[in-house]
């Protein structure tokens, strides 16, 4: 299974990369990108704290429930799923009625064009948000039934969509991608609909008078919180980015963009997998499957994450200088190259701690995540007012790491603590090549060494992961088999 929906997962990541890269080649980093990303951030931001709403323990809750009483488990998908048609409606309203509030929140350092066209996007997609949310929850329903290749599959369609949209920003400009992903997200809200009234099985039930969703809610409560705090992150970014000049939101979004596209390749479908079974093995206290899982799921993800961050890194300039062509100057290449040498060990960390977060999501540690939230964005602001004003925005990505490594670490003891185990530390040793590859490569560059050189060092750290390579070779080979 683990093997089709990397497939899937990787043929989305191609054409979204593609669509990226001439989306920089039309546009370039320029107010109408800076606008776009900021907004769609806004987007996301909303997803995710409407979505974690409950949803963060919803597969662990529902496989329990399901597991004592069949008919209350279908009685909460229904109840589930009206609680989130009329939460929707109330915020989505809100947002299509005062778009311009709400991108003065986030954005207080944009000027009155700026603003004007960010409210006009967000109008239009306040609708994208009821799509998109209701898309994350059927999904999740889905997910606690073992129903997993539906969302890689359409998760295809809004890269496509975003992709042919291309065609039309010569007249219609950036209002051309505005509505692709509208429609990208109703498209995947009516299939992801039909697929789940023909999979799963429900009974509607009044949500106000459902003592099981009143139970998840109260169980959900400190993950909402916690979730809350931590995004709250995304709020201090867009602000401290909107007082920048026009292009820098652009080049910090498509540095943040190419890790997102290498940890959907090395982290998403593993990670869907292992949250799913966890769900089930916490419930029969199975914990020698659990250790064996994120084994597996920490050996396949930080090589994969290895691998693909060292060749970036290697070509990094030599492409995105040919692909973005002229609209791109020297100068904004040189902060976007510099942007994402530095997020690297924000990225690692973040990597590494996933499959932690997610166990401790199944363990249904609330108390231990809103701790842990509250800790990362005190480190984060703390951070920021210590290396912002003498880094500038390069201030920004380290201070995202300092925290990110407070947060790595507590999941990783929420869950060894669980396990009674140490530290599987010979899953993570990709890592240390991985962050002696990043300083060589740097002194390197600072050297201004040769081609011949550059590659030299890039096959000697990859013939030191040889065994690590010929291992998780051997790992998608054998699941491919069976």
């Amino acid at each position: 299974m683990i093997f089709t929906l990397n497939l899937l997962n990787i043929l989305k990541i191609f054409i979204a990369i593609a669509h990226q890269i001439i989306f920089l080649r039309i546009f370039g980093a320029s107010l109408d990108t800076d606008v776009y990303l900021v907004v769609f951030s806004i987007i996301q931001l909303f997803n995710v704290i409407l979505v974690s709403t409950i949803i963060d323990i919803y597969v662990p809750f529902y496989s329990q429930l399901k597991n004592k009483n069949k008919i209350r488990a279908d009685e909460l998908v229904g109840s589930v799923i009206i609680f989130f048609i009329l939460l929707l409606t109330v915020v989505c309203s809100a947002l299509y009625l005062y778009p311009s509030l709400i991108v003065k929140i986030f954005t207080f350092g944009f000027a009155d064009n700026k603003s004007i066209l960010a409210s006009e996007i967000l109008k239009i997609w306040s609708f994208a948000l009821f799509f998109n949310v209701m898309y994350n929850v059927i999904n999740q329903i889905l997910t606690a039934n073992l129903y997993l290749k539906i969302h890689y599959k359409l998760s295809l369609v809004i890269p496509v969509i975003n992709f042919i949209a291309l065609v039309f920003t010569d007249t219609w400009g950036i209002k051309a991608l505005v509505y692709s992903f509208l429609l990208g997200t109703l498209v995947n809200f009516v299939a992801i609909t039909f697929y789940f009234f023909r999979r799963c099985s429900l009974k509607w039930k009044n949500p106000f008078l459902n003592s099981d969703l009143y139970d998840l809610l109260r169980q959900s409560l400190p993950f909402y919180i916690g979730k809350y705090i931590y995004h709250s992150e995304t709020l201090i970014v867009s602000n401290l980015l909107s007082f920048f000049p026009t292009g820098h939101i652009t080049l910090f979004q498509y540095s943040q963009r190419l890790f997102k596209y290498i940890s959907s390749v090395a982290n998403s479908p593993t990670l869907s997998v292992l949250y799913a079974k966890a769900s089930q093995l916490v419930l029969q206290d199975n914990k020698e499957e659990i250790k064996k899982l994120l084994g597996i799921t920490l050996k396949t993800n930080t090589l994969l994450f290895v691998l693909l961050v060292m060749g970036n890194i290697w070509i990094f300039k030599p492409l995105y200088t040919l692909v973005f062509g002229e609209k791109v100057s020297v100068e904004q290449l040189d902060v976007l190259y510099y942007l994402f040498i530095i997020l690297i060990p924000y990225n690692i960390a973040w990597a590494i701690q996933l499959p932690f977060a997610r166990i401790t999501f199944v363990l249904k540690k609330g108390e231990n995540f809103l701790v842990i939230s509250i800790k990362y964005i005190v480190v984060f602001s703390i951070s920021l007012c210590l290396f912002l004003p003498f880094l500038g925005i390069y201030g920004l990505p380290l201070s995202m790491f300092v925290s990110q490594v407070f947060n790595a670490n507590a999941y990783m003891k929420v869950v060894y603590e669980y396990l009674l185990t140490s530290k599987m530390l010979k899953y993570t040793n990709s890592i240390i090549y991985l962050c002696g590859y990043i300083v060589g490569q740097e002194i390197l560059v600072y050297l201004d060494a040769p081609l011949y050189a550059t590659t030299s060092f890039l096959v000697l750290c990859c013939l030191l992961m040889t065994h690590r390579i010929l291992e998780m070779c051997k790992y998608l080979l054998a699941k491919t088999i069976s």
